[in-house]
Parts: structure tokens; sequence; C-alpha cells
């Protein structure tokens, strides 16, 4: 019976052995995990206002994240089984998860879910402005606060405001309203950033006092052609003073606060580096220093020349180097003269089929355009300071006068309209006047200088000869006239004089006609054409007559100077 009893007990051990490799085997075929792992399955549910954008994270028992959707499910592999610390990561501070961890079971071969609820809240801040006033002057009404340019809160001279709801990020606050002699110490506006949730202290330390103080205004020049005559400076819009190009001015006796000051009067050949103006903030008792620098490019000289065959317009520096053709034409062209921007050039040429005309081109030559179509000759441009008019001289009414006409050829209007002959018009820098030549007052051809106001009246004349005074033109300053004449010598010298007649000097005393005097743009120089070295080439010197250099050395003849910075 033993016997029996062992063999049965066999195969009952027996067929539970293939049993349960039966189901061990079904199990694999239906589980991925295994019998000693399975699958977990996390799903995140996401309400509430400013959402995650990028979504969160889910990691197992510290191990590698894995990212999940805010609103979404993901599904991970291969858990091993037993209890798991589940953790829901990288919300946003506007977001929590309650819980954010969570302990779950996994069953080898089974799926385990776990699901997480995310509340987000809007993302904002708070920020507390404060305010702390010292001093002798006090604001009486206090201040007024406001974020981002928006409305303004008030607050006490030594009191706080509070912006609530304010959006997580970077803002700006501003404090306004302060009384003249109310400084506020460092940067106003103010930058503040907001996090989520918190409130971000900000305070502004005012100064208020009745002490002045003044600006320490400091220059420094560089480069070429520099402006000799310095610069002006201007606070608040104010008169200028003068300041060196390269010294300093002390601007006293200002209320302690923001100030504007500005660097005027800068030759067209130099810029200024940086702003301009500046904001100087000024506290009683002290000196707020203020930095400008220039920088100043050597100048051009327009001409016109025959080196090529007709007379063409060229341009050149003024030591003759980096010599520029600017026309091409078949036709000659004469009396250029810069624009006050000098971005254009207005010459005369007789490439049309009326005579001379007035032309306007780009500085480098190109676009050129004809102004006027009389049919007989329009020469001699000059630019009004402002750009917007040119005058000119045109015989179109039977003898030569003195035209203006807009800056497009349009509006043009006999301003002398005299019996006489009445030529070369120069503008003054302030464009009341224009200064010109004629033989009104003389024999035919015997002419001397004169002004008159822009709209035809309050004709006077500067200077006369028994021989003739020719071509004027006006210092930058406007208070002295070039011109050539031959009141001393049968051929043509140059003299200045003041634009009240006073003051006659004359220049140059060569054995040579010296003609078409002009001034250099910050007027401590003179161009003019001579023939003292065989024909007629350009020449500069200072602007008392000394320093003669020659700028142009062609077989051929240069004339007609014209400077840019």
């Amino acid at each position: 019976m033993t016997s029996s009893w062992r063999v049965a007990e066999l195969w009952r051990v027996a067929v539970a052995c293939i049993a349960m490799q039966a189901v061990v085997a079904c199990g694999d075929n239906e589980s991925p995990s295994g019998p000693g792992t399975g699958s977990l399955k996390v799903t995140v549910a996401t309400t509430g206002a400013d959402l995650d954008p990028d979504g969160f994270a889910i990691s197992v028992d510290n191990g590698q994240a894995q990212a999940v959707p805010i609103n979404g499910s993901v599904t991970i592999g291969s858990v091993p089984s037993g209890s798991r610390s589940v953790a829901l990561t990288g919300l946003a501070p506007n977001c929590t998860a309650d819980p954010g961890t969570r302990t779950i079971t996994v069953a080898g071969g089974a799926e385990a879910t776990v699901n997480f609820s995310v509340t987000c809240v809007a993302a904002q801040g708070a920020v507390q402005v404060t305010v702390q006033t010292t001093g002798d002057a006090p604001d009486p009404d206090g201040y007024a606060a406001s974020l981002d340019g928006g409305p303004s809160q008030a607050v006490g001279v030594n009191g706080a405001v509070a912006f609530p709801a304010v959006a997580a990020g970077p803002h700006s606050v501003t404090l306004a309203g302060l009384a003249a002699g109310c400084v506020v110490n460092g940067s106003n506006p103010r930058p503040v950033d907001v996090t989520t949730g918190a409130t971000v202290p900000l305070t502004f330390a005012v100064v208020c006092s009745t002490a002045t103080g003044s600006i320490a205004v400091a220059v420094a020049t560089t480069g070429d052609e520099v402006d000799a005559s310095g610069y002006l400076v201007s606070v608040d819009g104010g008169t200028g003073a003068v300041v060196p190009a390269n010294g300093s001015l002390s601007v006293p006796s200002l209320t302690a606060g923001p100030h504007s000051v500005q660097l005027l009067d800068v030759a067209a050949n130099c810029e200024v580096t940086g702003q301009n103006p500046q904001t100087a903030t000024v506290t009683g008792g002290a000196s707020t220093p203020v930095a400008f620098q220039i920088t100043c490019s050597s100048a051009r000289i327009l001409f016109i020349s025959t080196r090529d065959g007709n007379f063409d317009l060229y341009s050149s520096n003024r030591d003759g180097s980096s010599v520029q053709r600017l026309t091409t034409t078949a036709a000659s062209e004469d009396a250029p003269a810069w624009s006050p921007d000098y971005s254009k050039i207005a010459f005369a040429s007789n490439r049309g089929t009326t005579g001379y005309d007035i032309y306007v081109m780009n500085a480098d030559g190109s676009g050129a355009t004809q102004l006027t179509t009389a049919d007989d000759d329009d020469n001699f441009p000059s630019w009004s300071r402002d750009g917007s008019k040119i005058a000119f001289t045109s015989n179109r009414d039977g003898n030569d006068e003195i035209y203006v006409m807009n800056a497009d050829g349009s509006g043009q209007v006999n301003l002398t309209n005299n019996a006489a002959k009445d030529q070369v018009p120069a503008w003054s820098p302030d464009g009341v006047h224009l200064a010109f030549q004629s033989d009104r007052d003389g024999a035919t051809g015997r002419f001397e200088i004169f002004t008159i106001q822009a709209d035809g009246t309050a004709l006077t004349k500067i200077v006369s000869s028994p021989a003739g005074d020719f071509h004027p033109t006006y210092s930058p300053s406007g208070l002295r006239l070039l011109f050539a004449s031959t009141r001393d010598d049968p051929e043509r010298e140059i003299y200045v004089v003041n634009v009240d007649g006073t003051g006659l000097q004359r220049l140059t005393t060569a054995a040579s006609v010296d003609n078409w005097p002009t001034w250099s743009p910050d007027g401590t120089s003179i161009a003019f054409y001579s023939n003292r070295d065989g024909n007629s080439e350009i020449y500069t010197m200072d602007e008392s007559g000394g320093n003669v250099a020659r700028v142009t050395n062609e077989p051929q003849q240069d004339l007609r100077p014209a400077w840019r910075p």
C-alpha cells in the first residue's frame, strides 16, 4: 500500500508541475512585463488658468523622468513588481499636484494605474513700491507711481503703494510728479522681475533740496578739420554757451533734478559719438559731469575742370588727393554748390537745348534732374540754409536778375527786377539775406556788393569801389563776406569785410588772378582759384590769408571751388 500511495503521489506532483508550466507559458504570451514585472499607466488631468505649456514629467523610484502631457497619459513598461513611488515633476510655479508623489503596488504581469490632478492658478505676483524722501524741501503733494506706463497711483513722500495681480515676468516702475529740487537716487524708471505668488519690494530714495547744483561739460574732439570755434552747450533748450572743441564748461545754478544737455553748432564734417542730447541729474550742492566725444573728418572740395576735355564737375580731398569725376557729359558744367546736408549738388549746365540751366544731382553724380528750362541762361545756384530754396542768376527777362525757386524747381520768382545786372547770389546762414554783385549804381559792368532780404526788400550796398567787386559769399557765422575785387590791382584779389561794410581787409597780394573765394564749413579756411603758377588751379589759405596751399596741379583749368566737410 505504501508503494501504491507513493506512485499516486508522484503522479499528482507531476500533473501539478505540468499544469504550472502551462500557466507560466500562457502568462508569457499575455504580459510583456514578465512574471516579475508589470506596467504602470499614469494619467494627468490639469485645470485652472495659465496652464503649463510644456507639460510635466513622471519618474518611478526617482529614476529617469519621462514626459507626460498636462492632460493625457503615458504607460511605462517593465516596472518591477512591488511597492513603487511615482512622482509628478516639472510643474510651473503656478501649478500644484496634491499629492505630487504617489505610492502604488505593481503586480507582476499586470497594469497598475495612478491618476494625478493638477491645478494651475494665474501666474501673478505683486509689487510693493516704497518711497523714502530726505532733504530740506520735501515735495508737498507726494508722487505718482506707475507700472509699465499704466495708470498711476498716488504715494506719499514717505509712503508705499501696492500693485497686485501683476503677471510674472519683467516690468518697469516709474516714480513721477517730483517737484523741482527733488531727485531720485538711481534709475527711474526702475526694472522689477515679478515671480508667481510673491510680492516683490521696490524702494525709491528721493532727495529734495533747495540747494542748486551745476553741470560740468567736458568735450573731446579728434580727427581732421576740427572746428576751431568750438561748439555751443544748451541746457534745457536754453541759449547756448561756447565750449572749446577740446575743453570744458560749467553751467551753474541749476535746480536739483534731471536736465537736458545738448551740444549744438557741430560742424557738418563732425559727428557726436553717443547720445546728444544727454540727460544729467543734478544734485543740490554738487557738480554733475557730462562728457561729449566728437569725431571730425577731412573736407572735400568741389570744382570744375577741363582736365578731361570740357568743363566737368570733380571733387577731391583738401590736399588734392582722391580726385573723383562726377559728370561725364559732352556738355559743360559750371558753378557747383553743395546742399546744406551735402547730399546733393546744384550746378549749371548747357547739356539741354536752351543754354545754361540749373540742375541738381546726388553727391556721387547720379540722378541729375533739370530744374529750370528758360530760353536763356540760368547760372550760379545757391542753396538756402534749410535746403528748401535755391537762388540763381537768370537773364530770361532781358538782363541778369536774381531769382529764387523751391528746391524742386517750382515757384521761380524774380527777386531783384532791376534794369541793371544782378548776379551771383549767396544766401546768409540764417536764410534772411542774399548777397550778390550788381552794377546798378555804377557804370555798366562795374560791380559792387549788395545784400537784400529774401522777400526782395531792404536793399543795402555793402562795399563799392571805382573798380569792381565780385562774387560775395557769407562766412559760416554770417558776420563777414568774402569777395574778389580789382580795387587795388587790375587782377582780381580776395578781400573780406564785415556785413555792415566795416573792417575791409585784403587777403591776397599775388600778381595774378585770385578769384571765387569760398569759406570752409568751419570758417577757418578759404578756397579759391588762382593762375599764380601759370594756369588756374584750386588753392586754400587760412581766414587771414596765410598758409596758402595748392590743391590741384593739372595743365588744364580748375575753377569755381566749393567746400564740403
